[in-house]
């Protein structure tokens, strides 16, 4: 279970993020993004999977709406968000 990074309300699992996976420098990141509808922000968790060396959390953060619905928006349009080898529109432009 996540909570907000700003007001603690319960956000659910993995099942209510919106998640993309990027390759860096041979690396997975995934980013995922959970809305809270008690205080109007997007929680953000980046869980990076090094190829060598140790898997590792960054976050949560806490994002004003307005700067993240269009990650959001981007993601969804993404046919396969957790693949880190995607060539859509999507990975190809997403902000790490």
């Amino acid at each position: 279970m996540v909570s907000c990074a700003k007001c603690g309300a319960d956000l659910g699992g993995h099942e209510n993020s919106d998640q993309i996976s990027v390759e860096v420098i041979g690396d997975e990141h995934t980013y995922a993004y959970w809305f809270c509808t008690s205080c109007d922000v997007y929680t953000r968790k980046i869980f990076i999977d090094r190829f060598l060396g140790l898997e590792y959390t960054l976050g949560p953060t806490w994002i004003k709406r307005q700067e993240c619905d269009k990650l959001v928006e981007m993601i969804r349009r993404c046919p396969d968000p957790g693949s880190k080898r995607c060539k859509c529109e999507t990975h190809r432009q997403f902000p790490i």
